[in-house]
């Protein structure tokens, strides 16, 4: 008879530990990292193979420090603190750092909000922001998700896969859209993907929030992967033609600086 399978984070505290503890609460933040939609205390303790009032210690001390939360109908989800923890590493990374410096050379353009994100999946995932100083300015989120489709720095990294490759990608996940504006098809976004590699710059008008205009471009390392993704973001009701052209210029600059820092290459031109 087949023996059942493990879970992927019971097979990774397979080695006997020195704090089984310890292990066993890694064991739950994995697993609940792998679950979006929380999970049972039953449902730990079984995963786990431990029994459930063990379960319950171990979930009451991580609750405690704010390491995992407990929803209405009583299930776990990660925590706060893990986001914080996260928030903070991604935003002392090589590359957050230079961006940070290299968003002082923007001049007049650097009064607008700025990030950089990462692709993960078919998702970005925002590692550096740095907000307009505008009372009213667009804010962005270290941590903060939204899906690669809808954004300029998302768009701007899909731009260095082959059709082919964002065909593959959009097999396993949603095409997502946020406002009217989105893309409804892969279709419509590899349009798009063609556009940027012939532009140099990617163009979120309106997809991820509908009064914002963003201008994006890829930073690729010298193995020619796209390391992450840099953009400018204005207020829609503020762009002028003017502005776009010096939106272009200085996220193709911070793209270029960033990819020198990494050893890469110049962004798309």
């Amino acid at each position: 008879m087949a023996k059942p399978k493990k879970s992927s984070a019971r097979a990774r505290a397979e080695p006997k530990s020195l704090a089984p503890a310890l292990a066993r609460g890694l064991q739950i933040l994995e697993l609940l990292s792998e679950a979006p939609k929380g999970l049972s205390l039953s449902e730990l303790a079984s995963r786990i193979g431990i029994a459930k009032s063990s379960a319950f210690g171990l979930c009451a001390t991580l609750l405690e420090r704010d390491f995992i939360q407990r929803a209405p109908d009583g299930s776990f989800t990660i925590g706060i603190r893990i986001v914080d923890l996260a928030s903070a590493k991604l935003g002392k990374s090589d590359i957050a750092m230079e961006f940070y410096s290299a968003c002082d050379s923007l001049g007049k353009v650097g009064e607008q909000t700025a990030v950089l994100s990462v692709l993960e999946g078919a998702d970005v995932l925002y590692v550096a922001c740095r907000n307009s100083p505008k009372p009213l300015g667009i804010t962005f989120k270290i941590g903060m998700r939204l899906p690669a489709c809808c954004t300029a720095t998302g768009k701007a990294m899909l731009s260095t896969l082959t059709d082919d490759q964002v065909r593959s990608l959009y097999k396993k996940h949603d095409i997502v859209t946020l406002t009217k504006a989105g893309v409804a098809s892969i279709n419509d976004l590899l349009a798009q993907l063609a556009r940027i590699r012939q532009n140099g710059v990617s163009i979120d008008d309106g997809e991820t929030r509908e009064h914002m205009y963003s201008v994006g471009a890829p930073i690729v390392d010298p193995s020619g992967a796209v390391r992450a993704g840099v953009a400018i973001c204005f207020y829609r009701g503020e762009v002028t033609a003017t502005q776009t052209k010096q939106a272009q210029a200085a996220v193709r600059m911070l793209a270029d600086a960033l990819a020198r820092s990494v050893g890469g290459r110049k962004a798309l031109s």
